[in-house]
C-alpha cells in the first residue's frame, strides 16, 4: 500500500507553498486529501437530502402521470448511487493508506 500518511516529522509526501518537502505548518498531502474529502461528504450530504425532497415531491404531485413518476425514480436512483459512489471513496481512501477522519 502507499503510504502518504505525513505529520510534522514524519516521513511522506508534503506539499508546501515554497516547493520544499516540509512545511512550518505541518500540511501534507494527506491534510489535503482529507480536507477535500471531508468537504465532499458534507456537500453530497446535503444535496442527497435536498434531491431526496424534490424526487419525493415529484413523485407525490405527479398525480399518475406515468413521465413524472418515470422522472421522480431516475432522480431517486440517481441520487442513491451517487451517494454510495461517494461513500465509497472513504474506503478507496483507506485502502490507500489516508485518513478520513
Amino acid at each position: 500500500m502507499i503510504n502518504f500518511l505525513s505529520k510534522a516529522g514524519a516521513t511522506g509526501v508534503a506539499i508546501c507553498p515554497d516547493g520544499s518537502s516540509s512545511c512550518a505548518g505541518g500540511y501534507d498531502f494527506s491534510s489535503y486529501v482529507q480536507a477535500i474529502y471531508k468537504f465532499s461528504i458534507e456537500l453530497g450530504g446535503s444535496l442527497t437530502v435536498l434531491m431526496l425532497v424534490y424526487a419525493g415531491y415529484i413523485y407525490l404531485t405527479s398525480q399518475g402521470d406515468t413521465s413524472k413518476i418515470n422522472s421522480a425514480k431516475e432522480i431517486l436512483t440517481g441520487t442513491l448511487l451517487g451517494f454510495v459512489l461517494l461513500m465509497s471513496a472513504g474506503l478507496i481512501l483507506r485502502f490507500i493508506g489516508l485518513p478520513t477522519s
